[in-house]
This record gives C-alpha cells, structure tokens and sequence, in this order.
C-alpha cells in the first residue's frame, strides 16, 4: 500500500538527511521472487531496519532471527511480521522471538532481547 511504501521512503530520507549509508534488501514471495541472495547478505550488516514488512515468510524469519542471534539489531518500523507470505493472518506475530507481544510495532530487536524472548 502507498503508506507501506511511504514508511520506506521516510527512513531512506532520515538516513540521507544523516549521511548515513544504506542498502535495500528485498524479501519476496518463493514463488515469484528468489531472494536467497539477499537472505545471504543480512551477514553483511550490524543493523536492519524492517518498514511495514507485514507479510513475511518462516524461512524468511528464520533468516532473521538466525541474524539477530548472531549479533544483529533488528528494527521492526510499524506493522511487521503480522501474515505469512501467502497473506494468511498469523496466529504469533513472526517476530515474537524480539518481544512477544510488541514486536509488531517500533521496536528493537537484539541478541539480547531475542536471548531472553526464547
């Protein structure tokens, strides 16, 4: 939707108004989009920044949580984790292993945090 693209747009711009470098890692539906590359290329990164990514594959977050565990920080911007990749409303929010019950909207997600979550 135009206020999920306009979430990305918003954080693009505080970064650049920063000089702050960034990337684009794009997630996509396994059966459309191969995304295996950009899973791969989370190893790169210390931060990432999640806006609006509502609906979100297992292996996808697997990836993630994998990432976060390792050290990454994780920030979940607005809606995120909320429906698997088919669209399907999720019983957990896929990012419960942050902060269970919270970790829909704006929050930060560590080692830590993920260490005392599960």
């Amino acid at each position: 939707s135009l206020g999920k693209g306009l979430a990305a747009a918003s954080i693009g711009r505080l970064l650049e108004d920063h000089h702050v470098s960034y990337d684009a890692l794009i997630f996509g539906h396994p059966d459309i989009y191969n995304d295996a590359d950009h899973l791969e290329r989370l190893k790169q990164y210390r931060i990432v920044v999640l806006p609006n990514v509502d609906a979100i594959s297992d292996r996808e977050v697997a990836a993630v949580e994998q990432w976060v565990r390792a050290g990454g920080k994780l920030i979940l911007w607005g809606e995120n984790g909320t429906r698997d990749e088919e669209l399907r409303p999720r019983s957990e929010n896929a990012f419960a292993f942050c902060q269970p019950g919270s970790a829909s909207l704006n929050s930060l997600c560590s080692p830590d945090s993920a260490a005392k979550a599960g």
